[in-house]
């Protein structure tokens, strides 16, 4: 099933062209790694895929009730949040639910004979049991605490900026998405953390697209390849390694294709 389409795409930064009329499909399943130089316009794409830029010429279209979740290199969260408070921020409606009872049973904590909170509290504890949203919260601090966060209360203020990060990748990872775009994702985690994030987003149903310098993530998780070169997209099938091969073909076939234009413009 096509996820998102992008036709014909342009953006360009002041008089810098990033994207020239590129076109790309995004299908359930797809596990794709977006390569290509620093400066080439990874993130740029990214952004358009997710809606928070608009192409200058072109369409990104998202079909219907399509959900889509991306994680930024610099996530900006709310220093006055808890940890927790801070992966309930989300449209889902387990999450919801989850963020609606952890308030009233804060304000429960703090008027414990206030029978409206307490009434309040039942509720939705029986709702949160009914809709099986209880395994949302625990899927949640089981993620934080293998992203190497215990201190589920701990003020995002508080945190450096590699827990931070942590923090928006657990938030990414435990909202469902029909398509998770992560960008840098393996920066700031150690190699049992790669580990086990390699072993989790292979066993997640939604489409994935990422950017990241770790070549052997890319070899293990991706089953497609797109290359952002000279402002244009081409995409290869399989993963880092196979991409390897591929492209050595392409650049072979590019370069005697321009060794043969060179011999015929100097016949003529």
């Amino acid at each position: 099933m096509n996820l998102i389409t992008l036709e014909n795409v342009s953006k360009q930064y002041s008089e810098r062209l990033l994207l020239d009329s590129v076109s790309l499909q995004i299908n359930s399943g797809d596990r794709i790694g977006l390569i290509g130089v620093n400066g080439s316009g990874k993130t740029t794409l990214l952004r358009l895929i997710a809606g928070l830029e608009k192409p200058d010429a072109g369409s990104v279209m998202v079909w219907g009730g399509v959900r889509v979740r991306f994680l930024p290199q610099q996530p900006e969260l709310d220093d006055n949040r808890s940890v927790l408070e801070q992966l309930f921020d989300s449209e889902s409606p387990q999450i919801q639910l989850l963020r609606r009872f952890e308030w009233a049973s804060q304000q429960l904590e703090r008027q414990p004979h206030n029978q409206q909170w307490q009434a309040q509290v039942a509720a939705l504890s029986d709702e949160l049991a009914r809709t099986g949203s209880w395994a949302a919260e625990a899927k949640a601090k089981t993620i934080l605490t293998k992203l190497g966060i215990t201190d589920f209360e701990a003020r995002i203020g508080s945190l450096s900026g590699g827990q931070r990060k942590r923090v928006a990748l657990a938030q990414a990872l435990i909202d469902p998405a029909d398509l998770l775009i992560l960008d840098e994702p393996t920066n700031h985690i150690d190699a049992d953390t790669i580990d086990w994030l390699e072993n989790y987003l292979a066993n997640e149903p939604g489409a994935l697209l990422m950017v990241t310098h770790d070549r052997y993530f890319l070899d293990r998780v991706t089953n497609r390849i797109i290359e952002l070169d000279r402002r244009e997209l081409v995409s290869y099938p399989g993963n880092y390694r196979r991409y390897l091969e591929l492209s050595a073909e392409r650049q072979a076939q590019l370069t005697a294709a321009e060794s043969k234009r060179q011999n015929l413009l100097r016949r003529e």
